[in-house]
């Protein structure tokens, strides 16, 4: 495996700690869920990259979940594709605070739909790794 390769691994597998402290210190406190699920939508986003090298393929610098995973080409279950379409929206309201967060599904930022973004987003990289490996 590539020594860059490794390195947006290990990048990914930071931001998912990350959001780990972040939902665990949400949970406490009342908030940080949508930091928490900013850092899924990053650690998606640099494991999709991190395949889009292995692959020898340019890396964009775009933040679209959805488009990144077509670049791939990698044929994916409907679930996880599911998954990052749900997701890729997140990359906006924690950056942009005066853009108005137009979700295609209802979402609000609490304990309950964090965990799930916690839990998919656990099942994407393990999908994504199994592309590298």
């Amino acid at each position: 495996m590539k020594s860059i390769v490794e390195k947006w691994i290990k990048f990914a597998g930071n931001d998912m700690a990350t959001a780990m402290l972040l939902f665990t210190h949400g949970k406490k406190m009342g908030f940080a869920y949508q930091a928490a699920v900013f850092h899924c939508h990053q650690a998606i986003e640099k494991m999709l990259k991190a395949v889009l090298i292995n692959q020898d393929k340019e890396v964009p610098k775009i933040h679209n979940l959805v488009r990144l995973l077509a670049l791939t080409g990698i044929k994916i279950n409907k679930k996880i594709n599911d998954s990052i379409e749900n997701i890729s929206p997140h990359y906006l309201p924690p950056r942009y605070p005066d853009m108005e967060f137009k979700s295609t599904f209802p979402f609000s930022y609490n304990s309950k739909s964090t965990e799930r973004v916690l839990s998919a987003t656990k099942k994407i990289i393990l999908c994504l790794k199994k592309e590298i490996m």
